[in-house]
């Protein structure tokens, strides 16, 4: 499907719309404008993942003893001890993960709601500074959408996006240093395996997914204007027997519409996928080599269990910066 496929029954008209980069720094300077709760928010998030993060070193320990143990090198009454005690651990991080988790969910929420008040006062502030004219040649309905669904949109990244990028970028951060810690080398191997895979994904999405963004909120507002110039119009379509022309232009923009989401979502199903082969990737070569390792007495099963483990931990994170930024 070609752009100029789904632009067909775009207004020319319309009102501009923001670059990419323009959006991003509005967004920054809302949440710069409240560093004390940004700074909070993020040592929220930073103290929630580094927890949540010892339960796969945990998990680690537990192999070894077990190992240990069917190796002759610890008593079975020892292991059990150990394993009460990292139970309690576990339990221990899975509360205070939870909290972290909680007091994180309140102060983003906290946050956004201010900086989305301040973003709805400004958007019906410049509205009202735009000339007549010139929103009458976009039309009623592009303003309507710009007011409704676009401010939605920006709604949903103060609200969801940006706390959920911080989260995932700290997770990925932070897991990075774990699987540093557990082992150089299979944390070399994990990175290497998954990059082709990223790569290639993200290089795609990043020169095709951006255009049909823009095309999609294009085809919303001709959609609004279409249907609400239609409403406003309605006696005088009668009259003029023009209610089958409008008809047409309006299932026309609707399947504009259609076809710029689903435009979207192809895009999305690209760069999926490359995810989800980088990370089977990485944990293939994570099992294949630290297999070998193991037999070479280089590394312990533990730290193999807990490498693998923070690799699959990652897709989640991984997915989420890719396809929000």
């Amino acid at each position: 499907m070609t752009s100029s496929e789904v632009t067909a029954t775009i207004n020319v008209d319309a009102l501009p719309t923001a670059s990419g980069p323009a959006a991003r720094r509005r967004l920054a300077r809302l949440f710069t404008d409240r560093i004390g709760r940004t700074l909070l928010l993020i040592g929220l998030v930073v103290s929630s993942v580094g927890v949540q993060l010892l339960g796969p070193a945990l998990v680690g320990i537990v192999v070894d003893a077990v190992a240990d143990v069917l190796d002759g090198d610890r008593a079975a009454g020892d292991a059990r001890s150990l394993i009460g005690w990292v139970a309690v651990a576990f339990g221990g991080v899975a509360v205070v993960g939870a909290v972290l988790t909680w007091l994180g969910t309140v102060q983003a929420a906290t946050l956004g709601e201010s900086a989305l008040a301040e973003l709805r006062t400004e958007v019906f502030d410049h509205t009202l500074e735009v000339d007549v004219d010139r929103i009458e040649r976009g039309g009623t309905g592009d303003l309507v959408a710009r007011l409704g669904s676009d401010v939605d949109v920006l709604a949903q990244a103060v609200q969801r996006t940006v706390p959920s990028v911080l989260l995932a970028s700290v997770e990925i951060g932070l897991t990075a240093v774990a699987l540093l810690l557990v082992d150089v080398r299979l944390a070399l191997v994990a990175i290497v395996a998954g990059v082709p895979s990223t790569a290639a994904g993200v290089w795609w999405y990043a020169r095709h997914a951006p255009g049909r963004y823009r095309i999609e909120r294009e085809a919303v507002a001709e959609l609004s204007d279409t249907l609400v110039e239609g409403y406003a119009g309605r006696r005088t379509l009668t009259a003029f027997w023009a209610g089958p022309r409008w008809r047409r232009r309006a299932i026309a923009a609707g399947d504009a519409g259609v076809r710029a989401q689903m435009s979207t979502a192809a895009a999305r199903n690209v760069l999926r996928p490359s995810v989800r082969v980088s990370l089977a990737c990485s944990l293939a070569a994570v099992i294949v080599v630290g297999a070998a390792l193991v037999d070479d007495g280089a590394v312990t099963i533990g730290a193999v269990s807990a490498v693998a483990l923070y690799v699959i931990a990652t897709f989640e994170p991984i997915g989420v910066v890719l396809e929000e930024l």
